[in-house]
């Protein structure tokens, strides 16, 4: 359990802070032993993270509900070593500013387009800060290590892979925006585009 104060926070363009407090809290499980010649552990983490602005108090960008991570290592003939780490949390929170939506206004049949066209009206609305999160965070990491002794060194090279199975997990949106057709001055058929940059497989 940690309170803060004085933490700074960005409130417009350029070098314009404010003060504000906040705290984080939590518990941490973690169980290892050792399973058909490897040594694994697993951990379990709940933590919570808050900022209170303007009299506002909501999830920070640090709050991660849920964590689990597990890693497995066993040492194999010839000096060989493997080793695997899997991690799965829950999404972070984001600010997008403003939330742009679409209520369902009516379906239509068009025949000359040959099928039924959901109409929708837009909106914009502000959005209290810490309500909308990533999606779920998990990846693969695998390495592979060779040690090679001499009178004198040590060398261990090594092959790692980082999201071996490429879980697109956003590390950040930079920009998100609604793609539809306009028919009669209303929308029709949207869909949300985020364009995030991801770190996909890092072979190391």
């Amino acid at each position: 359990y940690k309170k803060f104060e004085n933490l700074a926070k960005s409130v417009g363009p350029g070098p314009i802070l404010e003060q504000t407090p906040g705290k984080a809290y939590g518990v941490e499980f973690e169980i290892g032993g050792k399973f058909w010649g490897f040594d694994s552990k697993c951990a379990y983490v709940w933590a919570h993270s808050n900022r209170t602005f303007q009299n506002i108090t909501y999830d920070s960008n640090f709050d991660i509900k849920h964590r689990v991570q597990f890693f497995t290592n066993k040492e194999l003939g010839e000096d060989f070593n493997i080793s695997v780490y899997w991690e799965f949390h829950t999404g972070q929170p984001y600010d997008p500013k403003i939330y742009r939506g679409l209520v369902t206004d009516y379906e239509v049949a068009i025949p000359m387009r040959n099928g039924i066209f959901e109409w929708y009206d837009s909106y914009e609305m502000d959005v209290v800060r810490g309500r909308i999160r990533y999606p779920l965070y998990h990846r693969l990491d695998l390495n592979i290590m060779k040690s090679i002794k001499t009178k004198r060194f040590t060398f261990a090279p090594y092959l790692s892979i980082r999201n071996v199975y490429h879980r697109q997990n956003p590390l950040f949106y930079k920009s998100i925006e609604f793609q539809m057709e306009s028919v009669d001055g209303n929308f029709v058929n949207p869909h949300i585009e985020r364009d995030a940059f991801v770190i996909g497989v890092l072979p190391t």
